[in-house]
């Protein structure tokens, strides 16, 4: 499993791109499905903001190096905030789409990558940390924030937020991919059917 996980962990920008493919085959945006799957996108997006504020660039890596076990701000509150965060803009784009078939296949492909990346990454840090870990990973769970903890004031001490949007230029290019696809087909519907009628073609060969 921890192969699979070092894997899936290495290639997790570039699994969304068969979703990417079948959006533009299946989406019909509405305005509730554009302004519901955009704040979930944006609140992705300030949960990972926050979050590489207080992990500094290590986040980016795609191999087993790790940085010092953070355990304040987000961390105090969910083991892996990154991938919350993931979860919310993955979530939202395809939410977009208006698409339940979609949006179910999607949520398939993310818990499925995801629980194989925390097997792996838990693994290193526990081979790095040992007792340290095993004791944060008693007390915080791995995904599902505690909400006591978010709003508990005593957990954001300062911290510089430029850090976090220095290291998440890539992201939030991705995020502004996200969020401009949904609209434009929203706004230009007659425009992008040819592309979508294209692609439909190419893919039932």
């Amino acid at each position: 499993m921890k192969g699979l996980g070092r894997f899936l962990f290495k290639l997790r920008s570039y699994t969304p791109l068969p979703v990417v493919l079948a959006y533009f085959i299946v989406a019909d945006v509405e305005i509730l499905s554009l302004v519901l799957g955009i704040f979930l996108i944006l609140l992705g997006e300030f949960i990972r903001l926050y979050s590489v504020a207080f992990i500094g660039s290590i986040s980016r890596t795609r191999g087993d190096a790790t940085g010092n076990l953070v355990i304040t701000g987000p961390y105090a509150a969910v083991r892996n905030p990154l991938y919350v965060g993931n979860f919310f803009i993955f979530m939202g784009f395809v939410t977009t789409s208006g698409n339940l078939i979609l949006i179910a296949a999607s949520l398939a492909l993310f818990v499925f990558q995801y629980t194989f990346i925390v097997i792996y990454e838990e693994d290193t840090l526990l081979e790095k940390f040992g007792n340290e870990y095993i004791k944060y990973k008693k007390s915080v769970h791995p995904l599902i924030p505690n909400l006591i903890k978010v709003f508990d004031k005593n957990n954001y001490s300062a911290v510089d937020i430029t850090k976090g949007f220095r290291s998440e230029r890539w992201t939030l290019i991705a995020v502004l991919f996200f969020i401009g696809i949904p609209t434009f087909l929203f706004l230009y519907p007659q425009i992008t059917e040819g592309l979508r009628d294209l692609l439909a073609k190419v893919f039932t060969f």
